[in-house]
């Protein structure tokens, strides 16, 4: 739309700052019959088209040449030069009759109609020189021979100059009635302003407005490698889209505590999702929960925490885990320390109360408080220590109460085989994918690792790519990643 509207501007413009100028066209009607036929006596026999064509070509070239210009130049008495005149000067053959057009431009009607008569004008009494030509030639030999002639009184010099005369007479009348081959159509001209049209010129640039439209959005298609829609996602991953959330560009400023508790449509989001989130749980039996994604950086760690916090503010009692030892920033989405953690709860006195963090969700939530364990100090070879016993202990350390809510932040599915360990040690899974991050080809790697999965994901969360709006709630409000703090960080830390 943008690019329409500007070249349908720019286009009206500069037609409209142009100079006026006007296109005046006189026809002339090419004769095939040629001086030395009519000489002859006889009709000129009928040509190739490819000799014709050659033909009217030709005399096109006649009607530009500086011939004719120079004698236009004469008739007017213009102080243009020869070459000058010329370059004002146009002549076209028809394609299909023996016409020749002449066109002229001037920067009025008037200097135009009279350019384009004149240059007519001038074409025929040129190509009348040229074919008379051999004529006067003729008719200047005649004259010498007659003269010699008078002198000789012998009857057989006598009848030769009656013949010679006789002859001098046709060429004479040959010569007045030679037209050149070429006649005037009609001696008004047509005219045609070609500057300014405005109006056509706005109809070309919407065409080119466009067409570049166009162009541009092929372009951005074919150059754009990013997953497209929610709807790739589900059909690519055979999973439904449980939720669309919208971003905010002040949300990386935000602790997981205050957007659940701020009433805002990114709140009412996460609040359609607890319900749904729930609903799955409760008709599986399950209490503990993966949430992870493709890639870093797509808003996984965001999810957990904010839906661990809706959670709690709806009567639950949630823990939320980081499980992703390789770049724990769970704690930090919560605005707590990131030690100790669960790792320091391995081979130490340090008792539950010591590592688990109770965070107050705020105002309107009755004094609701989400349990949050920080991963604590990673370990040196992550994917080792989630593979092994070591792991199943710390989790168990852990892990709330039986009746309470477990969510796991863990690593991506795409980049470690991680989340697939720790997906063997929870009942269910949630996948995050954003749109402004998920390319095509993390989307199919995606797919070979969701089929690895040992328990079915619930489905697929999606972040609405930058300036979109999250058309699933129809919200009417608009979100996205832009300037500022939040666009120069990673999703996971928002």
């Amino acid at each position: 739309m943008v690019a329409l509207l500007l070249t349908v501007a720019l286009s009206g413009l500069l037609e409209g700052t142009t100079e006026p100028e006007y296109e005046a066209t006189t026809t002339v009607i090419l004769s095939r019959q040629d001086i030395g036929s009519v000489v002859a006596g006889v009709s000129t026999p009928s040509s190739s088209s490819d000799t014709l064509a050659r033909s009217a070509k030709t005399q096109a070239e006649v009607a530009s040449s500086l011939a004719v210009a120079e004698r236009m130049k004469r008739q007017l008495g213009l102080r243009l030069s020869a070459s000058e005149i010329r370059s004002r000067i146009d002549a076209k053959p028809a394609a299909d009759a023996d016409v020749l057009q002449i066109s002229a431009t001037a920067s009025t009607q008037a200097e135009a109609r009279k350019l384009s008569l004149v240059a007519a004008t001038s074409y025929i009494a040129v190509r009348r020189g040229i074919d008379t030509r051999a004529v006067t030639d003729t008719r200047r030999q005649l004259s010498r021979q007659r003269a010699l002639l008078r002198n000789q009184r012998t009857a057989a010099a006598q009848q030769l100059l009656r013949e010679l005369a006789a002859r001098d007479q046709q060429l004479a009348l040959i010569e007045t009635l030679a037209t050149g081959g070429a006649n005037l159509l009609s001696d008004e001209p047509t005219v045609e302003k070609l500057h300014p049209r405005v109006p056509r010129a706005l109809m070309v640039g919407s065409v080119l407005g466009l067409a570049l439209g166009f162009v541009v959005a092929v372009l951005r298609d074919l150059t754009d490698r990013r997953v497209g829609s929610p709807e790739e996602i589900a059909e690519a991953l055979s999973l439904p889209v449980i939720a669309e959330l919208p971003f905010e560009t002040e949300v990386s400023s935000r602790t997981a505590a205050q957007i659940a508790s701020s009433g805002d449509a990114l709140n009412e989001a996460f609040r359609l999702l607890r319900t749904t989130v729930l609903t799955e749980m409760r008709s599986r039996g399950s209490t503990s929960l993966l949430v992870t994604s493709a890639i870093a950086a797509e808003g996984k760690t965001m999810v957990s925490a904010v839906l661990g916090s809706v959670l709690a503010a709806g009567g639950n009692q949630v823990r939320v885990i980081d499980a992703d030892l390789r770049r724990p920033s769970l704690a930090r989405r919560f605005g707590i320390p990131g030690a100790p953690g669960m790792m320091e709860m391995l081979g130490s006195d340090l008792a539950e109360d010591d590592v688990v963090a109770r965070v107050e969700i705020g105002a309107g939530t009755d004094g609701a408080v989400v349990e949050v364990v920080p991963a604590g100090r990673p370990p040196l070879t992550p994917g080792e220590f989630v593979a092994s016993r070591r792991f199943d202990e710390a989790l168990g350390l852990a892990k709330p109460a039986p009746e309470a809510l477990m969510l796991l932040d863990g690593p991506p599915l795409n980049l470690f085989a991680d989340a697939l360990a720790i997906a063997e040690r929870v009942e269910g899974v949630v996948l995050v994918a954003n749109l402004n991050r998920l390319s095509r080809r993390d989307l199919a790697l995606l797919q070979r690792r969701v089929a690895q999965l040992p328990v079915a994901p619930y489905g697929v969360i999606v972040i609405g790519r930058a300036g979109q709006r999250a058309t699933p709630y129809g919200y009417g409000y608009r979100y996205g990643y832009g300037a500022g703090e939040g666009a120069g960080r990673s999703t996971a830390d928002v």
